[in-house]
């Protein structure tokens, strides 16, 4: 072309077939520990652009088979192979976990009211602890301590 304002154009193809020669790429996080969740799926050939692509090094390669039953469930990269993958449970923060333990503790305390009980001492301990918790006033706690066994008198 003569136009300058094509000057740097290239066939798309022949770049994504010299720069991504397996065509199917799984990308994952290399730097977490693995195995590490596949983040995203590319038929590199089938691209109109490879500009936002990680490099193929920073990608693992896929086969046809690979690629073909890439939707079958969850799936992650160890040691530079595809594998089955769970996830790893989402990490609730203390916080939210002390707030929704006061729902149950105002469950015990509507149960105790209605059967004319009231809560042991333990459980007074507990309760205070939890909304300190949930409040953001205790700031040092790294679980929620264990629930008393006797709850009610």
């Amino acid at each position: 072309m003569d136009d300058p304002r094509y000057s740097d154009w290239k066939p798309m193809m022949a770049d994504a077939r010299t720069d991504y020669p397996a065509q199917y790429y799984a990308r994952y996080d290399t730097s977490s520990p693995q195995p590490s969740g596949v983040t995203g799926w590319f038929d590199t050939w089938s691209l109109s652009s490879t500009q936002n692509l990680p490099a193929a090094s920073a990608m693992l390669p896929l086969t046809q088979a690979q690629w073909n039953t890439r939707m079958t469930g969850p799936q992650g990269v160890e040691n530079g192979n595809l594998v089955a993958y769970t996830p790893p449970a989402p990490a609730i923060p203390l916080k939210e976990q002390a707030a929704s333990e006061l729902s149950w503790v105002a469950t015990q305390a509507s149960l105790a009211t209605a059967m004319g009980e009231t809560f042991t001492d333990a459980m007074r301990v507990y309760v205070k602890v939890i909304q300190a918790i949930a409040s953001g006033s205790d700031t040092t706690s790294a679980a929620l301590p264990a629930r008393p066994t006797q709850i009610m008198t």
